[in-house]
């Protein structure tokens, strides 16, 4: 199996300061991470990968924020896993 299988790019909007932690696939196909944590110091960014890591499966540093960080839309890279097994886990 090539390693490029098993890495996923999913593009993600992000809300900081919600009253909420949760991960969303609106009927858009847009998956939308609440977060409680404001967007100061990195915060909300470490909140983010570590409620996908959660809802995904895997360990948190098998998360990277490969663009986005300063931004509401990030691409996100998962590794270990497929694109689609990562839409399943998101879906569910």
């Amino acid at each position: 199996m090539c390693i490029r299988d098993r890495l996923a790019s999913i593009e993600i909007r992000v809300q900081a300061n919600s009253n909420r932690r949760e991960v969303v696939v609106g009927q858009d196909g847009v998956i939308r991470v609440y977060v409680t944590e404001a967007p100061v110091d990195g915060h909300a960014n470490k909140a983010v990968i570590k409620l996908l890591a959660k809802h995904i499966g895997v360990p948190r540093n098998a998360i990277d924020i490969e663009r986005g960080v300063r931004s509401r839309d990030k691409v996100v890279t998962v590794t270990g896993v497929g694109k689609g097994e990562v839409q399943a886990k998101l879906m569910r």
